[in-house]
């Protein structure tokens, strides 16, 4: 039986800010251990994500992905993430956490855990180097909001928290701030607020997040926002080839879907093969294989 947790730490130690991923995730599992919850998790570092890591998603209740974010309004964010067939190759990494859940929901014919990514702000992704000043930063303020999701991993709570750590209020302030400078340098002053007019209040986060305990450690901790010592960089390692699917824990011959997802994970991987691995077309690889393994599977 899988954990319900499954969470995917997506970076690569010995790039700059791609550590911070693989960080977060090994702190992580140091923390699950001392407090006794490292049985509801299951951990998963990788260089990138690949197909077969759809068949990491069998049999959870939640999945997080935790990678670094290039040029991200705000030093951690977190936002809910859907399957879909047109996300594409991200700059870095072979495929995005929505592909990967497509994959999950083509093979097995039923919807994918409730997913989300975890984004943390970067800067430089060149080998050799080690963590930037802002990425070490960013990695302080990140920890606190892990730590929160990890103490406290159902569902409602992490939409709570999605919705207080999104991006999107972040990047329309600064949109909105931008705008603001840009009229006042026409010379126009700003409209004075209407007579009687109450002030703009913050909006505060939800109850249920505000009720949790680990969640007003994100404010109030300091050794929270310390950052962590990053590692010495990792010696550069060639870029590898996709994994050859492997059943995921408690699933066999008899699991929904398990004989067409192996058959097809082995006809993209020699497909994938053929045209030497390069990157970017990884999904195509996978479709075209789906589409030939149903005709061979119609045809018996």
């Amino acid at each position: 039986m899988n954990a319900p947790v499954v969470v995917f730490a997506v970076g690569n130690r010995s790039r700059g800010d791609d550590a911070l991923g693989p960080l977060l995730l090994e702190r992580l599992g140091d923390w699950l251990w001392t407090r006794g919850l490292a049985a509801r998790f299951e951990l998963f570092e990788e260089y990138q994500l690949q197909l077969e890591n759809a068949l990491d998603l069998e049999g959870r209740e939640l999945a997080l992905f935790i990678d670094a974010k290039r040029g991200a309004p705000r030093a951690a964010t977190l936002a809910a993430v859907a399957p879909s067939a047109k996300a594409s190759a991200g700059a870095t990494h072979a495929l995005e956490p929505a592909a990967v859940l497509e994959v999950h929901r083509r093979v097995t014919g039923h919807e994918p855990p409730p997913a989300f990514t975890l984004g943390v702000r970067a800067e430089s992704f060149e080998l050799g180097e080690g963590l930037s000043q802002a990425s070490k930063d960013a990695l302080g303020e990140a920890w606190p909001l892990l730590e929160t999701l990890a103490g406290d991993p159902r569902l409602e709570s992490w939409q709570a928290l999605a919705s207080t750590f999104s991006d999107e209020e972040e990047a329309s302030m600064a949109t909105r701030k931008t705008a603001a400078t840009t009229k006042g340098s026409t010379g126009k002053a700003p409209a004075a607020p209407k007579q009687g007019a109450k002030p703009a209040v913050a909006k505060q986060p939800a109850a249920k997040v505000a009720k949790q305990p680990a969640a007003k450690a994100i404010a109030t901790t300091k050794e929270a926002k310390a950052p962590m010592p990053a590692k010495a960089p990792m010696p550069a390692k060639a870029s590898k080839a996709p994994r050859v699917a492997t059943a995921p824990k408690g699933a066999g011959p008899s699991s929904p879907g398990f004989e067409k997802l192996v058959m097809v994970a082995e006809a993209a991987y020699y497909r994938a093969e053929r045209r030497g691995f390069a990157p970017g077309a990884e999904m195509d690889d996978w479709l075209a294989a789906e589409a030939e393994i149903e005709r061979l599977l119609a045809g018996r």
